[in-house]
């Protein structure tokens, strides 16, 4: 496909699904923590340990969240090497954010954050 083309079949359409749920997802799991007022931003000091609505069925659904608009945008453009970008961006995230924020958390929350770990798992 070609910069600019939209996609031949109809079903590329799909992808408006997991786009929409993705970046639905995120935006919600973000409003989760605005209104715990803890910080969104990677790496800044954690004032709640959100642990509550999607929290309770999975510890980064803002990452999930993304990596699910990332499988959309690649059915919508109907390009298999887009499908690529979705679990590039997981271990990418995983590797530069998820692990030191991790520990972040478990240093300020200990006990309680070590307890939502064995309650919910990383992705789902």
């Amino acid at each position: 496909m070609l910069p600019g083309e939209w996609p031949a079949r109809p079903w590329n359409f799909l992808g408006l699904v997991p786009l929409g749920l993705g970046l639905a997802l995120a935006m919600a799991a973000e409003r989760q923590f605005v209104g715990a007022r803890t910080p969104v931003r990677p790496f800044m000091e954690p004032v709640a340990l959100v642990s509550d609505g999607l929290f309770r069925w999975s510890r980064n659904p803002m990452y999930l969240g993304l990596i699910l608009a990332l499988v959309g945008a690649a059915l919508l453009l109907s390009n298999p090497l887009a499908l690529l970008a979705a679990p590039a961006y997981g271990w990418w995230v995983q590797r530069r954010f998820i692990a030191r924020e991790e520990r972040l958390l478990e240093e300020r929350f200990g006990d309680a954050y070590r307890a939502y770990c064995l309650r919910v798992r990383r992705w789902v």
